[in-house]
């Protein structure tokens, strides 16, 4: 057998696979053909993967424990499938993707504030805002989900807008905040201005929540 791994070409090659178990974002290292014997870094692995609320702990021969040594070296002498381990991550900063695939905007000791996904941004008028962010589920129907508060808006805007993350469009985003017929928006194509607004108007709607680690 004929192939090839990172500029090289053997005979008679050992197929080595990779699984990534359940990752949502990346691609996993390619099939790779390697001559017998020949030395593996799994730290020089092309490709990344993500998997929303896990971190990449290593690989594994097994699928259960990361069992490549330390130093990620592996002598190849079979054909091998190596499979992704993940770990839970145990806390998050501002910028990461949270545990629905959502934007961490804030972080209150254990406490974090998830924006969601864009891919779950609506345009509607406000009531409808209320009651879709009220009924939102990504994963699970535990979720809490809710309409943010100018503040909350004001955070998403300076610590994910303005670093380009997020997806949000350069529009206006509806707020819990009310004030009889009116709503407040916060304007992400404006420098993060404040309108009040009829809550007839139809505006776009980025839910949020918070979770406790």
């Amino acid at each position: 057998m004929i192939g090839n791994y990172y500029g090289g070409s053997y005979e008679y090659s050992f197929i080595v696979e990779f699984e990534s178990s359940g990752h949502q974002e990346g691609e996993p290292p390619k099939t790779a053909y390697m001559k017998p014997g020949a030395v593996l870094d799994v730290n020089d692995l092309p490709g990344t993967l993500v998997r929303y609320g896990y971190d990449l702990e290593g690989w594994s021969s097994t699928g259960e424990e990361q069992d490549i040594p330390d130093g990620g070296e592996i002598t190849i002498e079979s054909n091998l499938t190596l499979k992704a381990v993940w770990k839970e991550k145990d806390s998050y900063e501002v910028g990461d993707r949270g545990p629905t695939g959502g934007w961490i905007f804030q972080v209150n000791g254990t406490t974090y504030f998830e924006a969601t996904p864009a891919d779950n941004e609506i345009t509607s008028d406000w009531d409808d805002a209320i009651k879709f962010a009220d009924e939102l589920e990504i994963f699970s129907d535990d979720e809490d989900w809710k309409l943010p508060g100018k503040n909350e808006l004001d955070e998403m805007y300076e610590k994910l807008f303005e670093e380009g993350l997020g997806d949000f469009a350069e529009a206006r985003y509806w707020s819990s905040d009310e004030e009889g017929d009116d709503a407040w928006t916060v304007h992400f194509g404006e420098e993060g201005n404040h309108y009040d607004l009829l809550k007839t108007n139809k505006y776009r709607v980025r839910p949020f929540r918070d979770f406790i680690l």
